[in-house]
């Protein structure tokens, strides 16, 4: 037996008594992270989740590898079926990243050893969480998810840049020398061949709410896991210690109680530090963090779904708390430009619903991103250029 299955029976046998003497705390926190999965992660990811398998069953990575070589062999030493990836898990939020990346190890577009190295950058909170729910609907002011998105996504790609440059570059992946024109004729014929769309759509849908299930359950666990922790006197003094500690650098100890949610679940701690009495500077930084750590909730999924088809995630935490440090340095960079009429007067204790978010800059995002990738695939096959 593995000692991380003794840590879970010692968890489970310490945390179940909790459970029945506390059985409303339960009953609440389940509640509560039912509410942040339907409101949040369900509309937000499901979507995305359902074109990502869409991709992988059509077949798309190999093709698009074609458009994104130029780019992930140069800078990340990956093959080019790696920049799917990259563009969709900066795009679309924990945990797409790690799901897109396994799948892409079972087809046969990237070796294992290839899997584990995307897997360390393409994992991101999404726009959407950046700039909606948390600068627009905690914050008051989505000019605060810019400095947010820029000291996080930079710091994530200056991971990828670290780790992947210490590795050798990639095998070259055989492909057959024609124009990428015939190569996307071929792919349509194809395409058309297979008659209906039940076959893709069928089993794309039923892939994507199966994980959209386990994220869930991830998600109620470990909310329901951080309200029965609050319950000992164990939590009072770790916010103690923290606050000590947060103290001794500068910032202030009314983030402690928030950092320690963070630290178990990322949605959780990013709500109670923007509502914190903090100074937004210091609200800003920490808010930095959490993002770039993820929460054990997220390590967990990202398990997951990594560890079934063989991409050892022994690197993921490691690479974690340097995009943290990076995180921190480029926000604390960006603050002299904070103006001074930046205020978070208007904001609020609880999580807008992703549907009211979607209409923001976000979506923007987005949406952006993906006709630009429309526009390559639709203007490239016109330059007929050998690949």
């Amino acid at each position: 037996m593995k000692k991380s299955t003794y840590g879970l029976i010692l968890l489970l046998l310490i945390f179940t008594p909790i459970m029945i003497i506390y059985p409303q705390v339960s009953v609440n926190a389940a509640r509560e992270g039912l509410q942040l999965w339907l409101q949040i992660a369900l509309p937000a990811l499901f979507p995305f989740m359902v074109v990502t398998e869409i991709f992988i069953l059509c077949q798309l990575p190999q093709l698009l590898s074609v458009f994104f070589a130029p780019l992930m062999g140069p800078l990340f030493r990956l093959p080019g079926s790696a920049g799917l990836a990259l563009l969709v898990g900066f795009t679309t939020g924990f945990p797409i990243g790690a799901i897109l990346t396994a799948r892409l190890v079972q087809e046969g577009a990237l070796t294992v050893a290839e899997g584990e190295r995307l897997a360390l950058f393409t994992n991101n909170a999404s726009p959407l969480f950046i700039l909606g729910a948390v600068a627009t609907g905690l914050l008051g002011d989505p000019r605060l998810g810019v400095m947010l998105a820029i000291s996080h996504y930079l710091a994530n790609l200056l991971v990828g840049l670290w780790y992947c440059r210490r590795w050798p570059p990639s095998p070259s992946h055989p492909s057959p020398k024609q124009k990428i024109d015939q190569r996307l004729f071929a792919h349509w014929r194809w395409w058309r061949a297979r008659a209906s769309t039940g076959p893709i759509l069928g089993p794309a849908i039923t892939n994507a709410m199966n994980n959209m299930l386990k994220i869930g359950g991830y998600l109620i666990f470990f909310t329901v896991f951080y309200r029965l922790l609050n319950t000992s006197s164990l939590v009072e003094q770790v916010t103690v210690w923290i606050g000590w500690g947060l103290e001794k650098i500068s910032l202030s100890s009314n983030l402690a109680p928030g950092m320690i949610a963070g630290f178990l679940e990322m949605t959780i701690g990013c709500q109670l530090i923007a509502i914190s009495d903090a100074p937004l500077a210091d609200r800003l930084l920490v808010l930095t963090v959490l993002m770039a750590w993820g929460g054990l909730s997220i390590f967990a999924q990202v398990s997951a779904f990594l560890t079934p088809v063989g991409i050892s995630i022994r690197r993921y935490l490691p690479a974690r708390l340097l995009q943290s440090t990076l995180a921190v340095i480029l926000m604390q960079l960006q603050l002299p430009w904070l103006s001074i009429n930046v205020t978070a007067s208007t904001a609020s204790a609880s999580y807008p619903s992703a549907m009211t978010y979607l209409t923001n800059t976000g979506l923007a995002w987005i949406t952006g991103c993906y006709l630009a990738l429309g526009i390559i695939l639709l203007v490239y096959p016109l330059l007929r250029r050998q690949y």
